[in-house]
């Protein structure tokens, strides 16, 4: 997994996304294939943990081969290309400076997410709920909200993840207009995309999530923290930027200062709202978070903020697409086609404000004249 890892991060660095997310692909077909080989040779009708970590194992394998075997051939014909690939103790000394801080980061926030999990239930109970009904609210919280609200975060964090090369490549070449230029883009399609996901989450996917699990709370829990989208998509952009700047050790204390504002509403306001109390601590710290990282960037890179450009405009646009959609919807599902499942309704309403969003976006972009 390491090795995995290890190979993928340097595809992106050098700004190649093919063949690390083609081994993503490797490794669930070699995962999977290898334990319905198993059920097959052993003739077995039940698999155990056993085996599905052995699936892990050859699938992790898979995929670290396949990312090593480009780069191998790579090397024989490029002699430079190994000692570019060889470091001295002084750039080992450079790469841990810089790659400590974000080992920790992931540590304790692992540590204090793990702590925060455990205290939940055990807070929610003394709100007044039994152990049963704390523990019940809290999976459909992680298992079946949380979920649905994270789902557009792939394209978050994919775009995240080819942003960091962008910015530290811009960043190591002192090329400050363009990573301000980047910066403002990165602002403007994350809030474009948070906004849309909120009128999306409040109008069809909340009701979606509700008929999906079968579970009238999905549909509460999802429309509180569609709030969340604009900032969660904020907070795994900037920290790529913030990290790709070399500021790592900010982005250690950023995140450590989010999950303490996360803890302490678990403290204070679980015994007060229940669940509901972590739904809002989850949003405070979240926007904490943007705010902190859009402070410091655009100080270090003395950007000025432009709401009108990033928040009036793409709300204005999201407003459109919404009444767009329900106006279709009216005329499509009640003049045309009278009989529909909700299922098909929300879905097709959904679709349609994302078509709408997507093109008045495209207009309004091709409109402004170039940064």
């Amino acid at each position: 997994m390491c090795i995995h890892n290890c190979l993928s991060n340097y595809y992106y660095s050098q700004k190649e996304s093919f063949l690390p997310a083609s081994s993503q692909l490797v490794e669930q077909l070699v995962r999977i294939g290898t334990i319905i080989l198993y059920v097959r040779i052993k003739n077995v009708s039940t698999i155990s943990i056993a085996d599905a970590v052995t699936g892990n194992i050859f699938g992790e394998f898979a995929a670290a081969t396949y990312c090593a075997i480009p780069l191998f051939f790579r090397s024989i014909h490029n002699k430079s290309m190994m000692q570019k690939l060889s470091c001295s103790l002084r750039e080992y000394r450079y790469i841990v400076k810089y790659a400590f801080p974000i080992n920790a980061n992931q540590t304790v926030l692992h540590l204090l997410e793990g702590a925060e999990a455990i205290l939940i239930p055990a807070i929610l109970c003394m709100h007044g709920l039994t152990k049963d009904n704390a523990i019940s609210q809290f999976g459909i919280l992680t298992g079946m909200a949380l979920p649905l609200v994270l789902f557009p975060c792939t394209a978050a964090n994919s775009f995240a993840l080819m942003l960091l090369p962008k910015v530290s490549d811009e960043s190591s070449n002192v090329l400050s207009d363009h990573l301000a230029v980047t910066v403002k883009r990165t602002v403007s399609m994350c809030l474009s995309l948070g906004i849309i996901s909120i009128f999306l989450f409040i109008n069809y996917g909340a009701r979606l999530g509700a008929m999906m699990f079968h579970e009238d709370s999905v549909y509460i829990y999802t429309c509180i923290l569609s709030w969340l989208c604009p900032f969660l998509y904020l907070k795994i952009s900037l920290t790529s930027v913030t990290n790709g700047m070399g500021h790592t050790a900010l982005t250690f204390i950023i995140n450590i200062t989010g999950i303490i504002i996360r803890l302490a509403c678990v403290f204070l306001l679980i015994p007060k709202l229940g669940i509901t109390g972590y739904l809002y601590g989850v949003l405070i710290s979240n926007i904490c978070m943007s705010l902190l990282y859009i402070f410091n960037i655009y100080k270090k890179l003395n950007i000025q903020p432009d709401p009108f450009g990033s928040i009036i405009v793409p709300l204005c646009i999201a407003v459109i697409s919404i009444f767009s959609s329900r106006i279709i919807c009216r005329i499509v599902f009640g003049l045309i086609i009278k009989e529909a499942e909700e299922y098909t309704l929300l879905l097709t309403g959904a679709a349609i404000c994302c078509i709408v969003y997507i093109i008045l976006f495209i207009h309004e972009q091709s409109e402004q004249r170039p940064l």
